[in-house]
């Protein structure tokens, strides 16, 4: 059986990947993906990722497009996923990082629970 999580946050993490002084990308995506995967399995945070592009108004008024990372994360609490995000600006040296935060229902469909939904056909 399908387990209903309930209302549980989700947590989307958006990175740019230009480094903040030189305005760009300063590594390969691989190198790039590689760290902030990294970074998640050292917090013990489970993910998702996509790539996307995006844009960004800088502090001192310049405005960039850049290739971007978007992490989607459930089952965390605020404080970590905001103490993961703080360590992935710090390391990949970002002016900034967003986070936004959705409460939708969640299930979660296991290995397990497919094996006990199997019925034999006819």
């Amino acid at each position: 059986m399908v387990k209903n999580l309930g209302k549980t946050g989700r947590y989307q993490i958006f990175i740019g990947m230009n480094d903040k002084e030189t305005l760009q990308q300063r590594c390969s995506k691989e190198d790039f993906i590689r760290i902030v995967s990294t970074v998640c399995a050292d917090y013990r945070i489970a993910f998702s990722m996509c790539e996307q592009m995006g844009g960004y108004m800088m502090s001192d008024g310049t405005f960039i497009t850049e290739n971007s990372l978007v992490l989607s994360i459930s089952g965390f609490t605020r404080e970590q996923i905001f103490l993961l995000a703080e360590e992935l600006r710090s390391q990949l040296n970002q002016e900034a990082i967003m986070i936004s935060f959705e409460s939708p229902e969640l299930f979660l469909l296991t290995e397990q629970d497919a094996e006990l939904n199997k019925t034999p056909r006819p």
